[in-house]
């Protein structure tokens, strides 16, 4: 399955309204929801622990999820408890 494919799950949660105030956004919301859901799967719960697996995803979840996180940037713009 591709990324462009519509069944890709990806896809589907660009689907979900974001009603966020667009000032102060660093990530697309469907990376964040992406990040919560693989990490849900993966044994973490709690929303630093969805942080933590966030900050060290694999750089291939930042580039398929479309984030905007670079790992020489993590420790400016990571993904942070407030963001989830």
């Amino acid at each position: 399955m591709t990324k462009e494919d519509p069944r890709h799950g990806l896809n589907r949660l660009a689907e979900v309204p974001d009603k966020r105030n667009p000032r102060g956004k660093r990530h697309p919301l469907s990376a964040i929801l992406g990040l919560s859901v693989i990490a849900m799967m993966c044994g973490y719960r709690s929303y630093s622990a969805i942080a933590q697996w966030g900050r060290t995803a694999p750089p291939e979840f930042a580039k398929a999820s479309g984030s905007r996180i670079r790992r020489h940037l993590v420790a400016q713009h990571s993904i942070i408890v407030s963001t989830i």
